[in-house]
């Protein structure tokens, strides 16, 4: 009686010969090369793990060094310029507001020394009546009730803003809609005029749009497109509190 055939052909060494099925890569070795292919796995799950190790090592590294130390630095710089712009404004209006109390008072002052003069030669000469007393009872009490009453300045608030504000934006969401154009990155000057470009502005933006034509026939295609969204996306990330 013949001896059943259960011999197939190796993957590796094409030939007949007793083999086993690999059941991740459904092919068929003989036992020598079974044992190979099996090295083989096992120098790729060593390669895996020696980048795993790697990334592993990249991450610690950069918990120590963190990768945004450059907008961390656009970030204290954009502050310190603010709050520059901020002293300097604050100390423009308290001179302003010096100058103008000075000459109001150098103008009450005048006032009040030409009255004086006049009660000066009126006791030296010797000659006046009640017109003239009542005349300076009304001139005391003219520039006193100008020396007290309240000031005509006041603090106007300015609706147009001279330091931009800043907000840390996540391109992540553009990911996804048909990509994304990009953004205004962080502006280098911020020493400029009071409402001219600063630092402060600081990654702008981010716009993911398509156009808009007027015919309908391209705001038909322009449905169908995965291009169509004109929405503006901006994501603020919030500090953590609770860290």
């Amino acid at each position: 009686m013949a001896m059943a055939n259960n011999k197939t052909l190796c993957f590796t060494c094409n030939k007949e010969k007793i083999t086993y099925s690999c059941k991740g890569c459904s092919n068929e070795f003989c036992l020598i090369h079974l044992i190979e292919h099996q090295q083989k796995l096992n120098e790729e799950l060593n390669h895996i793990i020696n980048e795993y190790d790697q990334f592993k090592q990249i991450m610690n590294e950069q918990e120590q060094n963190p990768p945004n130390l450059l907008l961390m630095k656009q970030i204290n710089e954009w502050e310190i310029d603010s709050i520059d712009k901020i002293k300097q404004k604050a100390q423009n209006c308290r001179g302003s507001v010096i100058k103008y109390s000075q000459t109001f008072l150098n103008d009450i002052e005048k006032k009040f020394n030409a009255l004086s003069e006049q009660i000066k030669q009126i006791h030296d000469e010797n000659e006046f009546n009640e017109i003239n007393l009542e005349y300076l009872r009304n001139q005391l009490i003219k520039i006193t009730e100008e020396l007290n009453k309240p000031s005509d300045i006041s603090i106007q608030d300015d609706s147009q803003p001279f330091i931009n504000e800043i907000s840390i934006i996540s391109l992540e969401l553009f990911r996804g809609r048909g990509g994304y154009r990009g953004n205004r990155g962080f502006r280098g000057n911020t020493r400029g005029n009071t409402r001219g470009n600063t630092r402060g502005r600081f990654f702008g933006r981010a716009r993911h749009a398509s156009r808009n034509n007027s015919d309908s026939d391209n705001n038909d295609n322009q449905a169908n497109s995965p291009h169509g969204d004109q929405s503006l996306v901006q994501t603020t990330i919030e500090p953590n509190n609770n860290e």
